[in-house]
């Protein structure tokens, strides 16, 4: 879009009007009843909607094991969490979020999201502390 510069000049200045999402995102159309103000709903009324209770930490094999949209969980900054739940609520759509099943998802999330409160959206799916499987040591007689 262009428009006159103020100084009355022939010469046109371009405005650029930021409002498409970044070449890393996606977004998709969601079912009515599913947005973001949905989803903080379930956010602020303090909902456990990973179906883990008590939550408990989450290994790397355990984790490995849940990779459908049905039972998709995924690691994000030391966290295991149930994505299922959020599936038909985040804006890029249920596929993004596959993108990680079963996985870290920390490396992927941080270039598409990098600014939003994820432990905040997602404390609802908060399953536990996420324990990566830690390579044998073959250093185990030296002293520490």
């Amino acid at each position: 879009m262009s428009e006159e510069g103020s100084s009355g000049s022939s010469e046109k200045n371009t405005v650029i009007r930021h409002s498409e999402i970044s070449p890393n995102q996606v977004k998709v159309p969601l079912k009515p009843g599913f947005g973001l103000s949905n989803w903080m709903t379930i956010v602020r009324k303090g909902q456990n909607v990973s179906g883990i209770s008590p939550r408990r930490p989450v290994t790397q094999d355990e984790l490995a094991l849940h990779k459908t949209r049905e039972d998709c969980w995924i690691a994000f900054a030391g966290k295991a969490y149930n994505c299922s739940p959020y599936m038909d609520f985040h804006p890029g759509g249920g596929d993004e979020l596959m993108r990680s099943a079963g996985e870290d998802g920390t490396e992927l999330f941080q270039k598409v999201h990098r600014w939003v409160n994820l432990e905040r959206i997602l404390a609802p799916c908060l399953i536990g502390p996420y324990r990566p499987n830690v390579a044998p040591s073959n250093n185990f007689l030296k002293p520490p």
